[in-house]
């Protein structure tokens, strides 16, 4: 409904009319699916959240136009594209957890022929993952956690040597972009790759060990002086004395 305001013009639309807020629903919904371990389910709304982005934001969609003068619009596109993104690593954060436990439950010592078909279906699903973590990498370099999800996705699907790769392939961009190496959560998640034990912590990742707390600099004290700071009032007047005397003519 359009209506009339004092500055100009004004759309009213329901929420379920706009992809932007359907796209925001959707993204809580799954978020508490994902909190209660229902990897399916929130993966499966994340994918349909996705799937209601119609143009491409990480192209300028303003460029050369007058429109947004004072630049709210290309506030808002930045929010989305940057919800975007996040939706993505929790969509493969979804999928990979499930890749992890098939893989386990495939290489089991008395994995029947289901489980083993599930494996061989978790390999093909970490491929997709590389494929499409690889695109969202293109747009956003520097999310350290799309990093983590694509080293991943190559372990399972790739294995060690192609996972070595990606996480060199990190350092250097962000090193070469920011001057830093990556967080600690990505060397963590290499070392499992080396030692074989990713698909089990994939199974219920835990966070990283807190940093050490900063250094409580030590408190500075004056130093102590070799006489009293009160009291001298007579040695000031002896010193006062002797210039004085110090300055008549001999």
């Amino acid at each position: 409904m359009l209506g009339n305001r004092p500055d100009g013009l004004v759309l009213r639309l329901p929420g379920r009319a706009v992809d932007a807020t359907r796209f925001g629903h959707l993204l809580r919904r799954a978020r508490e699916l994902m909190a209660d371990d229902d990897w399916a389910g929130a993966s499966t709304l994340f994918a349909t959240a996705l799937r209601l982005w119609q143009v491409d934001l990480d192209r300028d969609p303003l460029d050369g136009t007058v429109v947004n003068p004072l630049g709210w619009v290309q506030a808002e596109r930045t929010r989305l594209v940057q919800m975007r993104a996040a939706a993505i690593e929790d969509r493969w954060e979804c999928l990979l957890r499930r890749v992890a436990v098939a893989l386990t439950a495939a290489g089991a010592p008395a994995a029947d022929a289901h489980a083993v078909a599930a494996g061989t279906a978790a390999v093909a699903a970490a491929e997709e993952a590389v494929a499409d973590l690889e695109r969202a990498l293109a747009r956003h370099p520097l999310r350290e956690r799309l990093w983590e999800l694509l080293l991943t996705a190559t372990a399972f699907a790739r294995g060690r040597r192609a996972a070595a790769e990606v996480y060199d392939r990190a350092v250097l961009a962000v090193a070469d972009n920011l001057g830093v190496e990556p967080g600690r959560r990505l060397g963590e998640i290499a070392a499992l790759v080396r030692s074989g034990g990713l698909a089990t912590w994939w199974e219920r990742p835990e966070p990283c060990p807190a940093p050490p707390p900063a250094a409580v600099p030590a408190r500075v004290t004056l130093p102590v002086p070799l006489t009293p700071l009160i009291g001298r009032e007579r040695l000031a007047a002896r010193v006062a004395a002797h210039l004085t005397d110090g300055r008549r003519p001999g």
